[in-house]
């Protein structure tokens, strides 16, 4: 049984009271935090994120859908159909995207796993090897800015560990070397130039 035109404009001017009442104490809420906390908002847009924000705008017109708020499903679709553009160029426009909602105060639509899974058809990043495999799982969450960063440290930790590693024991040799026989000396010096040989 449908409920009767009254019963509906009744409940539609409850709802819209509602929705009245909502924002009007978030607008309260909103201003109190500002006076507290001061408006960080930056002034300005960088050219970057201007010239990134741009090319989301315009694809956004052409879909129909808004730019601002924007939507996790639409930033995850502009992800996918801009695939060719590269993931480098991807993450400059997520990033700017992200910004962009957090200067206004608005729900960041790229830190959502639609965003992060289209992130990851164009391009994915693995997890370090050293991390233990409970925890690989839990790198796939991640943005793939933060992946990124810690993928290119971790990377760097080890080229600086095996370097060190590498210096430990020509050391190590050295010093067996400065105690051995003089003859043993002789055999791995000639071993040695037939290792730098090869």
């Amino acid at each position: 049984m449908t409920p009767s035109p009254v019963v509906r404009a009744l409940e539609r001017a409850r709802l819209e009271a509602q929705v009245a009442d909502w924002e009007r104490r978030e607008a309260a809420m909103r201003t109190a935090l500002v006076r507290r906390l001061g408006d960080q908002r930056p002034a300005e847009v960088a050219p970057e994120q201007a010239r990134a924000l741009t090319a989301f705008r315009l694809w956004c017109e052409e879909n129909g859908v808004r730019h601002c708020p924007a939507r996790p499903e639409a930033v995850a679709q502009f992800v996918l159909d801009h695939a060719a553009a590269g993931l480098e160029t991807l993450i400059e426009v997520t990033a700017a995207i992200s910004q962009s909602h957090s200067q206004l105060g608005l729900a960041n639509p790229t830190a959502t796993w639609m965003v992060a899974s289209a992130l990851q058809r164009v391009g994915d990043v693995d997890p370090p090897r050293s991390w233990p495999k409970a925890f690989k799982g839990l790198f796939a969450e991640l943005p793939i800015q933060l992946k990124r960063y810690i993928a290119k440290h971790d990377a760097e930790r080890e080229r600086v560990l095996r370097r060190a590693q590498n210096e430990a024991a020509r050391a190590k040799r050295a010093v067996v070397m400065a105690h051995a026989p003089p003859t043993d000396r002789l055999k791995q010096g000639a071993t040695d130039g037939e290792s730098d040989t090869q």
